[in-house]
């Protein structure tokens, strides 16, 4: 799913602004930012969480 072509990134960050950053774990929001993104972890749910949505909405 690395290719973006295949993914729908306005829909999957509105998605990701309704959930609260504890809806998922620190791992998890970072796992995501790599995986998506090859970013390096954040710190704080928050910061990954708004880290992933930035990412996606550029």
């Amino acid at each position: 799913m690395k290719d973006p072509s295949l993914r729908n990134d306005a829909k999957l960050a509105r998605i990701l602004e309704a959930l609260p950053p504890e809806a998922e774990s620190l791992f998890g929001w970072n796992d995501a930012l790599e995986y998506l993104f090859n970013e390096p972890p954040a710190q704080t749910q928050e910061e990954a969480r708004a880290r992933l949505i930035a990412k996606l909405r550029s």
